[in-house]
């Protein structure tokens, strides 16, 4: 019996909450979000301006402006001429989307603006300007088109 009680202290302890040092080179590795989605719905309806208001989109109201310029360095952006092609929720063609090309600039770019929930990520609350400072009302914070584009996208991570 003294054996069996020993053995349950040993195990017992073996569990208790304990901290974990991670080690001076410990990295949150970073979030990642379907680039496809990206680059299929969130670019062109959102950035490009297919669902904003106003006449507004990420660049202002013409292509030199805000995040397309120098003037905000926060989510820099690269104009696009047109939407990247897509057929089935997939660029038609690779090589547009390839590392390097304005539409890969961009995916890096505005995942950094973006959280698993989207309602605390800076590309919601700036633009809806729940953050007062943001110089555009670019899209309504109750927007449902909006709302499911960044929520969807915030799911895929």
């Amino acid at each position: 019996m003294a054996l069996g009680l020993a053995v349950l202290t040993a195990l017992a302890a073996g569990v208790s909450c304990q901290t974990v040092d991670p080690g001076p080179d410990f990295v949150l590795p970073a979030v990642q979000y379907d680039a496809n989605y990206f680059f299929c719905v969130v670019e062109p309806q959102i950035l490009m301006g297919g669902l904003t208001i106003n006449n507004q989109t990420c660049g202002g109201t013409s292509s030199q402006g805000c995040h397309y310029s120098d003037k905000v360095p926060e989510m820099p952006l690269q104009a696009l001429p047109k939407p990247v092609a897509c057929s089935g929720g997939i660029p038609v063609n690779s090589g547009d989307v390839a590392a390097g090309t304005a539409p890969a600039l961009n995916l890096a770019s505005v995942s950094l603006e973006m959280s698993p929930i989207y309602t605390d990520a800076p590309i919601f609350l700036w633009p809806t300007q729940t953050i007062q400072a943001h110089p555009a009302h670019v899209y309504d914070a109750n927007n449902a088109a909006i709302v499911n584009i960044l929520k969807t996208w915030a799911a895929t991570q």
